[in-house]
């Protein structure tokens, strides 16, 4: 397996999407950030919220991506999934100001039902389905 294979993330995701797949951003002060984002766009997800508390990678994201919903804290933005049962962890503890985890050491039911809930409750701009 190539370095590109085990990074590309239009693998995980189906193309076209069978049904919407939502995401949200947070951490933008690493470089890989924007292919990330790119990726799964350009696979076909859609983009939803962010939360960056350094207000000039924000307002340089925003310009990109305009139509982003900016939440207030990283604390929100966990609220958002655990309200809906998504069981991530924050991130901070581990070192990172803007990290969320998610642990996907789990069987892929699992996974696929997690992201399912991110995409329809915590991501999703558009009326629940």
């Amino acid at each position: 397996m190539t370095k590109e294979e085990v990074f590309s993330i239009e693998k995980f995701i189906p193309t076209p999407p069978e049904k919407p797949f939502y995401f949200g951003v947070t951490g933008l002060n690493h470089g890989h950030i924007h292919s990330m984002c790119s990726g799964l766009i350009n696979a076909g997800a859609k983009m939803t919220h962010i939360y960056e508390p350094d207000e000039a990678l924000l307002a340089g994201f925003l310009k990109k991506y305009p139509e982003l919903i900016v939440c207030k804290s990283l604390d929100e933005l966990l609220r958002r999934g655990w309200d809906v049962g998504v069981a991530w962890q924050d991130g901070r503890q581990h070192g990172g100001t803007t990290h969320i985890r998610l642990n996907l050491a789990l069987p892929l039911s699992r996974v696929k039902e997690a992201f399912e809930r991110m995409g329809r409750y915590v991501f999703n701009t558009e009326k629940h389905v």
